[in-house]
């Protein structure tokens, strides 16, 4: 059942937007000036080697380079999102695209591995804080019924990004340089800012709100440990999370009332709680089924790396149009059924996979275009049957919660296929057995689905409350107005091409959906 979020009191209401937005100018402009952290992401993968080359630093050192990231975007992706509650997404989102892009130059001109490292550590803070802010503006100003067709866009942006960035990172790697790889980021980014500083809204906190140094702090050091424990293996860093995070749980209880880092309001909203879960799933089936189909085909199948890329990136490729067709039907249809049959082609995706795994390259093709086109739809749902009730006020720390889960799950698949590698001597039937895991995951994610009650299409009978409230809020507005004008009084949401950014108030029913 969805839990009926309470409205925030009148200090807490979120400020007004007084200007009109079009949405999906504002979507287009978030998704290709965050894309620079994904395509970065790939890229140091690919330049691993001519680091090691060029700084004359050890494998251990320049992996480094990769998981100081890696330790520092988890950490911090909770925290980052809660601050957008505070401060507005755009801010955060400017703040954190201005410490990537330094931070970039910074990487370009280090001298050694060290530099590097700390660099790369600068880039993952930047990065905890403009990643979550994508979802929560979706929150701000799309209502329930066309957040399909959004996620369903950043669906498509993302699966292109993961398709192209290895061929577009060894490119640069083999033509310019490893260094090149950030330097490029400089004028990104500076276009970046520009864009979203012209561009995009800033909904907001209405009141002065503080902000929960201590649950972050908390919160901050249980993440690490659990990320540290999944990149080295170490077991007792996992059992060493559990004292911050009981902490944790205690510092977040007794502040529920004066502005936490996680308002409980979240984990007992059921439809949030099982989508973050399936949210931990996805991406633990995904990047593990990718990591042992990518071993197997270099160690087994005899591919050189470039040649197992351009196999697997067939899955990418794939969900493309899936992911737009997701958005479209998540709208039309609700999004449980849309992610429950995209589960579906997950397992039988992966299940051909594992059957396959002994053969040629063509004979694993099959299972990578199913498998693709299950990625592509289970993009939208997710997200957006985990917002509908979540409270605009509360839609920063959604975001967060659900960035953080997709990386441990994707830390989880990768150090799971890992170690199930090791139980056999003979690759090919470890690689075979291994596949259990994304089987496992995804089994899961879509018994869990089965649990989430329907959202309505467009959640109609909420929604004519919540447009009531938007349509009062905006007559107060000088923008709200002329808006209203065009619209004939109606409620501040237009046709597909221009729309008002939604107000936000929390005390007319359900903010956000």
């Amino acid at each position: 059942m969805k839990v009926e979020l309470k409205p925030e009191p009148p200090g807490h209401q979120a400020a007004p937007m007084n200007r009109a937005v079009n949405p999906w100018l504002v979507l287009w402009t978030l998704l290709l000036s965050s894309a620079i952290c994904a395509l970065d992401s790939t890229a140091v993968n690919v330049a691993i080697p001519a680091m090691m080359l060029d700084l004359g630093a050890g494998l251990d050192d320049v992996l480094w380079v990769v998981n100081a990231y890696v330790l520092a975007l988890v950490m911090l992706l909770v925290s980052g999102g809660r601050l957008a509650d505070l401060y507005g997404p755009r801010t955060l989102f400017l703040a954190g695209l201005a410490v990537f892009t330094l931070a970039s130059g910074l990487a370009g001109a280090a001298g050694g591995a060290g530099p590097l490292i700390a660099a790369r550590v600068l880039q993952g803070i930047g990065a905890a804080l403009l990643l979550p802010q994508t979802m929560s503006m979706i929150t701000h100003i799309f209502p329930p019924e066309r957040r399909g067709r959004a996620f369903g866009l950043w669906g498509v942006v993302a699966g292109i990004v993961v398709a192209l960035g290895p061929a577009a990172g060894g490119l640069i790697v083999s033509s310019l340089g490893w260094r090149w790889i950030f330097h490029l980021n400089l004028p990104l980014g500076a276009l970046g800012l520009v864009a979203v500083a012209l561009v995009c809204p800033n909904p907001r906190a209405g009141s002065r709100r503080r902000f929960d140094l201590l649950g972050s702090a908390l919160l901050a050091l249980a993440l690490f440990a659990v990320a540290f424990a999944l990149i080295e293996g170490r077991a007792e860093a996992a059992l060493a999370a559990a004292v911050p995070l009981a902490a944790f749980v205690l510092v977040e209880r007794a502040r529920q009332h004066r502005d936490p880092l996680l308002p409980f309001a979240l984990v007992k909203d059921r439809g949030f709680t099982l989508m973050a879960v399936v949210n931990l799933a996805l991406p633990a089936a995904v990047g593990s089924m990718m990591f042992l189909t990518v071993y197997h085909l270099q160690n087994a199948g005899g591919l050189p790396a470039a040649g197992a890329g351009l196999v697997v990136a067939a899955a990418p490729v794939v969900s493309v149009p899936f992911a737009a067709l997701s958005g479209r039907l998540t709208d039309r249809y609700g999004g449980k059924y849309v992610l429950f049959t995209g589960l579906l082609l997950f397992l039988a995706g992966l299940g051909w996979a594992a059957v396959a795994v002994g053969g040629a390259w063509p004979e694993l093709l099959p299972g990578l275009l199913v498998f693709g086109a299950g990625m592509g739809l289970v993009y939208a749902p997710p997200g957006t049957i985990a917002m509908y009730g979540v409270a605009q006020a509360m839609s920063g720390a959604a975001s967060g919660v659900f960035s953080t889960v997709t990386r441990i799950g994707a830390l989880i698949g990768s150090a799971g296929a890992g170690a199930l590698l090791r139980t056999s001597g003979d690759l090919t039937h470890a690689v075979s057995g291994a596949y259990t895991l994304p089987l496992a995951v995804t089994a899961v994610a879509a018994a869990l689905t089965l649990a989430v009650k329907p959202v309505p299409r467009g959640a109609r009978a909420d929604q004519r409350d919540v447009d009531r409230g938007t349509a009062r809020l905006c007559r107060t507005t000088v923008a709200g107005r002329r808006v209203l004008g065009r619209q004939g009084g109606g409620p501040g949401v237009g046709g597909p091409g221009r729309e008002t950014a939604r107000g936000g108030t929390h005390g007319e029913g359900r903010a956000g959906g």
